[in-house]
C-alpha cells in the first residue's frame, strides 16, 4: 500500500534528517496533501522551501491564515505575489493584523486600508497600534480602538 501524506509528513516531521530527501518531498507532493501541511513543511524545514513545494501549497487553495502563516515562517515567501495571494483569499481584519505585526514587509498604505475595511473591533485596532506604532496610528484606527475603551 503507498504511504498517505499523512503518513509522510509525521515521517519528515517526526525523524531527522535521513527522512528529509527530495525522495520524501517528492512522494509527499504526490499525496495531495492540503495546503496547511505543506505550508508546515516550508515553514518547519529549509529542504522544502522550493518552488515545487510552493507551487503545490499554490494548488492547495490555502486559506488566508495558511498564507499568512507562511509569510510569517518564511522570509522567501515575503514577496509581492504571496501578498497578492493573500489578499484574494478573502482575509479577516485578525488575519490583516496578525501579517502586519509580524512582517514588516506587510505594512503598507494599502494593507492598512484593507484592514480597516475588514471592519476590525476596537481591540483588534489596539493590537494594530501596539505593533505597528505610528504606521497604525491613523485617525480611522485610533477612533475605533478608543471606541470601546
Amino acid at each position: 500500500a503507498k504511504p498517505s501524506g499523512r503518513d509522510i509528513f509525521d515521517v519528515i516531521c517526526g525523524c531527522d534528517d535521513f527522512a528529509r530527501t527530495p525522495k520524501m518531498l517528492r512522494l509527499f507532493l504526490e499525496s495531495n496533501s492540503p495546503a496547511y501541511p505543506i505550508g508546515s513543511i516550508m515553514i518547519n524545514f529549509d529542504f522544502a522551501r522550493t518552488p515545487e513545494v510552493l507551487a503545490a501549497f499554490i494548488a492547495a487553495k490555502p486559506t488566508a491564515a495558511g498564507i499568512g502563516d507562511l509569510m510569517r515562517g518564511c522570509e522567501f515567501a515575503r514577496t509581492p505575489e504571496m501578498l497578492a495571494l493573500f489578499i484574494a483569499a478573502d482575509p479577516t481584519a485578525w488575519d490583516y493584523y496578525i501579517i502586519m505585526a509580524d512582517c514588516e514587509f506587510a505594512r503598507t498604505p494599502e494593507m492598512l486600508a484593507l484592514f480597516i475595511a475588514a471592519d476590525p473591533t476596537a481591540w483588534y485596532c489596539r493590537l494594530m497600534i501596539q505593533a505597528c506604532g505610528d504606521f497604525a496610528r491613523t485617525p480611522e484606527i485610533t477612533t475605533r480602538a478608543l471606541a470601546a475603551a
